[in-house]
């Protein structure tokens, strides 16, 4: 049998149900695989705000607006907590309920049990029973509300936009069922495993750019990929929509005009417009003049010289300001400054000539150096990585905030962290999808060699919990955490055999029978 990511996970899932044959207990996975994942992003939407409001309208006919959409909550109970919405006028505070089916709340039976009692509205998807109202425990009555219309986007667009150790796991650990069985197998197999779930994961990242470009240019796709990258868990939605409000087909043909020469700070100046980032600081937002330093007015007034040409382009797409764009985020990461960057390495990789050839040319050119040992995989990624670490002594390169004091010293717009997560992440599935479409197969297999060598990046929350939950036992030197093939396969495993769940293993597709998305 082939040493294919389901092969393995077959095996696995084999040896898992022998050893638990005795377990008195037997947990049925009651829903399609997939189904808790789109849920759980139907649950991002509401919690981002991708939602556009002036679609909202409840069965009975009447305006909704969401004034808070409450906390987000993983544990038993309604999804979100301590809300608000305004429901014709009125004001509601309370829970709030969401589910990709109407019907779900009766298949549920949360009509049934009194800890939804304080929900005050159940959204969903799809209206699948056509009913105006649901009832809770106490027998009070509950408006509904159809999201399908409403969302910015579709959930597909969502799950492009945020990856899945973004999306909140539960918290409360414990050691998974599979831990004492891959403590007893091969050492070989429990590395091939993991390596093979890496793989399957790359696999999955080629596969979007492929839907992208079948859809899009080649270089649209890669350059949403790239913006998007840029930001933390709560601005990559708004960079995704950036993305598609300043597309890299209308930017090339502005900026192939004699007239507009493709300058970094035109490109920063219309995506820092479009996104709604440049605004006076709200401390001055009272005052009818706001002085800035002489560095920062000359900045703007740069900015603006070039908005005035370029902003009939795009005024009508200008988005809300929002405050997302920079929650959770250190300043040295603020979208500014990573926007920035961006605009400079566009235009260091002249994109208004093909963005993707352009990128396309540098692993070419880093096939034909040959690497072989280690050390040289690990310098070619590195001399790869520098693409998306533009020099910059501009006004971004000492300041966080616009009009903030400057830095002691000059810091990077993108990191070595960020560039190198820029380069596996959005980088190399982009011109592998690419190199397949032209069925460049020694190209292809070029960044194949890349994906195995590549260093580990920075660990998230979900790769440490997986080494924990499922690996705890196994021998020391089983498993290479300096290599980022290991976290990837964690991640995958979290995602296809734990489908995403961390307090437990009731949901544990390969004990239950659940096949692999990919089968």
């Amino acid at each position: 049998m082939g040493l294919t990511y389901n092969s393995l996970r077959s095996q696995l899932a084999a040896e898992l149900r022998h050893c638990r044959s005795h377990s008195r207990h037997a947990y049925v996975a009651h829903e399609p695989p997939g189904f808790q994942r789109r849920e759980l992003l139907l649950q991002a939407a509401w919690h981002h705000g991708l939602i556009d409001v002036s679609k909202l309208e409840t069965c009975s006919r009447r305006k909704v607006e969401i004034a808070n959409p409450g906390r987000w909550n993983r544990q038993a109970g309604p999804d979100f907590t301590d809300a608000c919405v305004i429901i014709a006028g009125i004001v509601f505070h309370g829970d709030v309920e969401l589910h990709l089916r109407a019907s779900d709340w009766d298949r549920h039976h949360h009509s049934r049990d009194f800890e939804y009692n304080n929900v005050i509205l159940h959204a969903f998807l799809e209206n699948d029973d056509n009913r105006v109202y649901d009832t809770l425990h106490n027998g009070r009555r509950i408006e509904r509300l159809m999201l399908r219309d409403a969302l910015a986007g579709d959930l597909d667009s969502l799950h492009e936009a945020l990856e899945a150790e973004e999306l909140p796991a539960a918290t409360a650990w414990q050691k998974g069922l599979c831990q004492e069985t891959l403590r007893q197998l091969d050492v070989a197999f429990v590395r091939n495993f993991i390596h093979a779930a890496a793989r399957e994961r790359m696999e999955q990242k080629i596969q979007r750019f492929l839907r992208w470009m079948a859809s899009d240019t080649p270089d649209q796709a890669l350059y949403q990929a790239l913006l998007t990258m840029l930001g933390q868990k709560f601005s990559r939605p708004l960079l995704l929509l950036l993305a598609r409000r300043t597309a890299i087909e209308e930017l090339k043909a502005i900026f192939g005009s004699a007239a507009i020469p493709v300058c970094p700070l035109a490109l920063e100046s219309v995506l820092l417009h479009v996104s709604g980032l440049i605004q006076l600081p709200e401390r001055a937002a009272s005052c009818s003049e706001v002085v800035f330093d002489e560095e920062t007015q000359y900045y703007l007034e740069e900015l603006a010289r070039w908005w005035s040409r370029l902003a009939g382009y795009y005024l009508d797409r200008v988005m809300t300001s929002s405050r997302r764009w920079h929650a959770g985020t250190r300043p040295v990461s603020f979208p500014e400054r990573r926007l920035a960057g961006i605009s400079r390495v566009l235009a260091n990789l002249r994109f208004n000539h093909g963005l993707m050839s352009a990128l396309v040319r540098q692993f070419r050119d880093s096939a034909a150096r040959n690497p072989r040992t280690r050390r040289e995989w690990h310098r070619e990624i590195k001399l790869l990585a520098t693409t998306f670490q533009p020099e910059d002594d501009g006004y971004w390169s000492r300041r966080y905030t616009l009009g903030g004091s400057p830095a002691a010293r000059s810091l990077q717009l993108i990191g070595k962290a960020c560039a190198q997560h820029l380069l596996f992440n959005a980088a190399l599935p982009a011109v592998a999808a690419a190199a397949r479409l032209d069925n460049d197969k020694a190209l292809e297999e070029f960044l194949w060699q890349i994906f195995e060598n590549f260093p580990a990046l920075e660990s998230n929350t979900v790769s440490r919990f997986m080494r924990d939950r499922i690996l705890a036992l196994v021998p020391t030197g089983t498993v290479d955490m300096q290599a980022e093939w290991m976290q990837q396969g964690l991640l995958h495993i979290f995602y296809d055999c734990c489908r995403g769940e961390a307090k437990g293993c009731e949901q544990c597709a390969l004990l239950y029978g659940v096949t692999s998305n990919n089968a």
